[in-house]
């Protein structure tokens, strides 16, 4: 068994010495541009190089074999084929060398890799090493001077220290980003080219950063991920320390959809589930390479981050208070801001008086403020201006929209900027109009949001918000009934693979979710029965265990109004899946808004509750919230108002709004449950109709799919998931 991740952590950021095996004498190879990187920033520690036909190289020693290196060496970078790597690791572990770095290829997916990947996999239990790799492009630490890797973005003169950590399971990609916050003057404290991540991980190294305390931003390019659980353990614990969390993650097209029978996963792609896991941790996701760069020059510039407050109903508007000097871009900043979702402040009486004594009559004293260009030459009316809009009580973001010539005029405005930024305790923004800042930022404007035009500025005024917007914490045990039961709690009921419909009502029972009036009938004389203790209009349908699915195949029969009609769909079930096929005979339900609530283990980011705008156009309008579990009211109501859909649940048109607090529980039961003892399966209720405010919610069906590896007879052992 090898170290804990931390002391492996703490050992390849801080070695006594690092051998280079597979060293080159070659300089223009990968392997000699290493040694040439190492002496490039002179490391501290002692470097060996490993290779068997040479006895010094580049001024350092060379020897034979792994197993010739001395004590002193406690990381290993492997730049050696593929199918040799395997031995070199056992060598590692034989030699007491803790941590091996594996830039070597070959491990990517295909027959010949599933073997080495299998057999680097034994070599890393049987040693005790730790792997970063395979495939990787090494490792930064800035504190201890150190570059073990053959990357081009380390050739430079000088590695500036700063407080932002990379880490990034593409070589290239995070090569670039390290490169450009060096040209930037951002700088940084380490970087790690992860991979593919065959023993250590991105959530491996995000723990080391938050606990070793000198990065203050931690930016992330994934591919994927393992664990939404310790996601979002560690995004709390970067919230506590004050610690920004920003993600760029690839493969967000439509080929990432997950193929399944439910609408949950037609709709679930890979994005949107990481979309929606992110925002619950408090994690800023942006969609572009540049963006990432921008948002973690944007997070390193920033001391003071105020949180925001939700906003409580008949209360003034918070938000983003806007001086523009030119009035055509309030428009395009207006824009933006819906775009965005950045709240435009509403300023107080008192503000909008004190505007309309400052600006000039053909001036505009609202937010967004128009001080035309006359008042650019009135220092003392701009800067009464900028301190009227900082001081309001309303405003917590400060934005200055430029004219033609504000790449001239802002840095004699910077200090002002700054005064007021520090005296109101709130952020400046800086807009130009497609001007073009210095690539690397003047010190007069240090601690100043800098964008070239009005929808850049919004954007970065957007990622200020979601990196201070408060976020819900981990719920707690009595919360989220997380986990096995505790002392006094009964055992979960174990769940079989194949649920007829007296199980599924029995479950959803169970979930806290009240079914729609219900009878089952297989003949005339059953339904005629069914349909006399039911209230019409009725439904009549499929049971689910002969078909999920319904609608599409013809099998459901709605505003039956007498039981004949209620017959009739019977035999025309009957007649497509056979005589005495059960069907399921149902008081319809009006007035009720359709919505969609499910749960599902996500491949990448593990169990996770869905929620949103449901029924037959579910699929079209994907309009859904997805939340990692365990989770708490507050992320649910929080996940609700997020919706496009949220206003149908609000009061509409003289319609009364509907019972969110039933459709919140609804949505809280079935998490619970999921936990408890459905793990790996799909649950759906699609529709789960919320009625108006007190009426609570009626599930009329639910689609329950078992996990892949246990559709087809019963599991080795069902001890872990409680399900048979």
């Amino acid at each position: 068994m090898g170290s804990e991740p931390g002391d492996a952590m703490r050992t390849l950021f801080s070695p006594r010495g690092v051998a280079v095996v597979g060293a080159s004498s070659r300089l223009e190879t990968l392997p000699g541009k290493a040694l040439v990187r190492l002496r490039q920033h002179d490391f501290r520690g002692t470097v060996i190089a490993v290779n068997p036909r040479h006895s010094t190289m580049h001024g350092y020693e060379c020897v034979g074999s792994v197993l010739d290196l001395p004590d002193s060496i406690d990381v290993a970078m492997l730049m050696l084929r593929a199918d040799l790597v395997p031995q070199a690791v056992h060598d590692c572990g034989e030699r007491g060398i803790a941590v091996a770095v594996v830039l070597s290829s070959g491990f990517e997916d295909s027959e010949a890799a599933a073997g080495l990947n299998a057999e680097l996999r034994a070599a890393i239990a049987a040693s005790g090493v730790r792997v970063v790799g395979p495939n990787c492009e090494g490792i930064w630490s800035i504190p201890s001077s150190l570059t073990l890797t053959f990357g081009s973005a380390a050739d430079r003169a000088r590695l500036l220290p700063g407080p932002v950590s990379i880490i990034s399971q593409s070589g290239s990609v995070g090569g670039a980003c390290i490169r450009e916050l060096q040209e930037r003057g951002v700088g940084c404290r380490y970087f790690v080219s992860s991979g593919n991540e065959l023993d250590l991980s991105t959530l491996d190294f995000c723990e080391f950063m938050l606990d070793e305390g000198g990065s203050s931003v931690i930016a992330m390019f994934i591919e994927g991920l393992r664990d939404g659980g310790r996601l979002r353990q560690l995004a709390a614990r970067a919230r506590q320390r004050q610690v920004r969390l920003i993600a760029l993650r690839a493969g967000q097209s439509e080929q990432g959809r997950v193929a399944t029978m439910s609408h949950t996963g037609r709709v679930a792609t890979a994005a949107a589930v990481y979309r929606d896991v992110f925002a619950q941790c408090g994690v800023l996701e942006v969609a572009t390479l540049a963006d990432f760069i921008d948002a973690i020059e944007l997070a390193a510039g920033q001391d003071r981050l105020p949180a925001t407050s939700p906003r409580t109903a008949g209360e003034p508007v918070r938000g983003l208070g806007v001086v523009a000097i030119s009035g055509g871009s309030r428009a395009l900043l207006a824009d933006a801001a819906e775009q965005h979702r950045v709240p435009l402040a509403q300023f107080t009486a008192d503000t909008e008086r004190t505007l309309g004594e400052l600006l000039p009559r053909f001036g505009y004293h609202r937010n967004p403020v128009d001080t035309t260009g006359a008042l650019i030459a009135d220092q003392a009316g701009f800067e009464g201006v900028l301190r009227a809009v900082a001081a309001d009580e309303n405003v917590d973001t400060v934005l200055v929209q430029y004219a033609n010539g504000g790449d001239r005029q802002l840095a004699g405005h910077a200090a002002l900027y700054r005064a007021l930024s520090a005296e109101a305790g709130k952020p400046f923004v800086a807009s130009l109009l497609a001007g073009r800042p210095e690539r690397t930022r003047p010190p007069e404007l240090e601690g100043i949001v800098v964008a070239r035009d009005p929808a850049e500025s919004i954007k970065k005024i957007a990622w200020l918000y979601r990196l201070r917007t408060p976020v819900a914490p981990l719920p707690g045990r009595t919360e989220s009934c997380a986990g096995k039961p505790g002392a006094g709690e009964p055992a979960p009921e174990q769940v079989s693979s194949c649920l007829d419909w007296s199980q599924r009502a029995a479950l959803t029972e169970r979930i806290g979710i009240p079914l729609a009036a219900w009878g089952t009938a297989r003949s005339a004389d059953e339904l005629y029965l069914a349909a006399a203790r039911l209230r019409p209009p009725l439904v009549v349908k499929a049971t689910p265990e002969y078909a999920e699915h319904k609608t599409e195949a013809g099998l459901i029969y709605l505003g039956l109004r007498t039981p004949d009609e209620a017959l009739d769909a019977l035999r025309r079930i009957q007649a497509q899946l056979g005589p005495g096929t059960p069907v399921l005979v149902q008081e319809m339900l009006g007035g009720c808004q359709e919505m969609l609530v499910a749960a599902r283990t996500d491949q990448d980011l593990g169990p996770v509750v869905a929620f949103g705008f449901g029924g037959v156009l579910a699929e079209w309008v994907r309009d859904i919230c997805y939340l990692s579990l365990p989770v708490s009211a507050r992320e649910i109501q929080d996940g609700l108002a997020g919706l496009r859909s949220w206003e149908l649940l609000q009061a509409f048109r003289g319609r009364a709004p509907r019972d969110i607090d039933a459709l919140v529980a609804a949505v809280l039961g079935l998490a619970r449950e999921y936990t408890r003892s459905l793990a790996g399966w799909e649950i759906e209720f699609n529709p789960l109709l919320v009625g108006a405010q007190g009426e609570g919610v009626r599930a009329v069906d639910i689609l329950c799919t078992p996990p892949p590896q246990r559709q087809h007879g019963p599991p080795k052992s069902s001890a872990a998931s409680g399900i048979r």
